[in-house]
């Protein structure tokens, strides 16, 4: 069972692209610090305070799962029976304490990269370790100084400010929510222009796929509406603010 948390708190950083979340158990504050760097193309997450562990599975879908060595996992497998062949390995930089089956476990000052490739870029989908290898070089901190000038140079080029009353401080379910009810957040506008190009900026890089229904979110192989381009209009739909707003 999980224990019990005050003072939970989730958050996305829109113009840098980092997710943060933060809460306090009885042995102490908790943070955990991710992000997805298009230069080095792979995920990163910094765990302070608690210790966790990351289960590798994907069902049907997963041919095998081999420990590369005593800090790093990877999965190997096909979408599908004519699919594209990939592969996903996770490593353990920092904070290691081993793997047991398909479990890594981690300590609690840890940090994790995670890389994945398919036979649809390159020939040999297990490149994804050797995108670890360069990153793991590069240190965390190097790669979120990277990382964020990425990212914030393209959130920096375009933004919208409507004069409101600040409610940043007020979780963002719950201003929809009292919104919903007829009560007035102009802010509300603000940061809805702000989220969906980041949505964008984040599901759609040179040298990728457009987005598509589902976007790089996607989590499954079998998807509503598959996933889908859709071009007689999501498509369209998607890029709209894409030159508008400066994000191309």
């Amino acid at each position: 069972a999980m224990e019990p948390c005050e003072d939970y708190v989730r958050e996305l950083d829109i113009d840098g692209g980092i997710h943060r979340v933060t809460y306090r158990t009885k042995e102490g504050r908790c943070e955990r610090e991710s992000f997805i760097s298009y230069p080095d193309k792979v995920m990163v997450l910094k765990n302070v305070g608690e210790k966790i562990s990351v289960v590798i599975e994907r069902g049907v879908y997963m041919d095998r799962l081999r420990k590369i060595d005593e800090n790093t996992l990877c999965m190997e497998g096909r979408a599908g029976a004519e699919g594209v062949k990939y592969c996903f390995c996770i490593r353990a930089v920092k904070g290691s304490l081993g793997i047991i089956g398909r479990t890594l476990f981690c300590g609690e000052d840890s940090v994790l990269l995670a890389a994945a490739q398919t036979s649809f870029y390159c020939d040999n989908p297990f490149e994804a370790a050797e995108i670890l290898e360069l990153a793991e070089k590069k240190g965390y901190e190097k790669l979120k100084e990277r990382h964020i000038a990425d990212f914030s140079e393209i959130m920096g080029r375009c933004e919208i400010s409507v004069d409101c009353p600040q409610k940043e401080s007020i979780p963002t379910d719950c201003r929809i929510k009292a919104a919903r009810e007829g009560g007035e957040d102009i802010g509300l506008v603000n940061l809805s222009f702000a989220y969906g190009r980041y949505l964008l900026a984040a599901s759609s890089r040179k040298g990728s796929l457009p987005a598509n229904l589902q976007g790089i979110w996607n989590d499954s192989f079998t998807p509503p509406w598959d996933s889908k381009f859709t071009i007689n209009i999501n498509t369209q739909m998607n890029y709209w603010p894409a030159e508008s707003c400066n994000i191309s």
